[in-house]
């Protein structure tokens, strides 16, 4: 069994991500994609005080992303249309 491996991309509003992520997609055998912005967080209020405070990023509760990474890591559902992987809400409560 292959061990699975993430790759993060960051960059700024409309810097290529979402390009780079399906061109990833297509090439990569039975990989899948989460996006941040599909997340609503729990997390300062006030952005700008919070990055003035420091911007530490233990304030936001990212336990949803989290999660999805973790089964992702551990397994990964199988789309009937093409075999890859895919990533639904619904795959938070799969357990493997």
């Amino acid at each position: 069994m292959k061990i699975p491996f993430i790759i993060a991309i960051a960059a700024v509003s409309g810097g290529g991500k979402t390009s780079v992520v399906q061109l990833l997609n297509k090439e990569l055998a039975n990989s899948t994609a989460l996006f941040f912005d599909d997340y609503d967080f729990e997390g300062p209020d006030n952005l700008i005080e919070w990055v003035h405070r420091g911007a530490d990023h233990n304030e936001w509760k990212l336990t949803p992303l989290i999660n999805d990474i973790r089964i992702m890591a551990a397994c990964c559902p199988k789309s009937p249309i093409n075999g890859r992987c895919i990533r639904t809400r619904a795959s938070a409560s799969l357990s493997c």
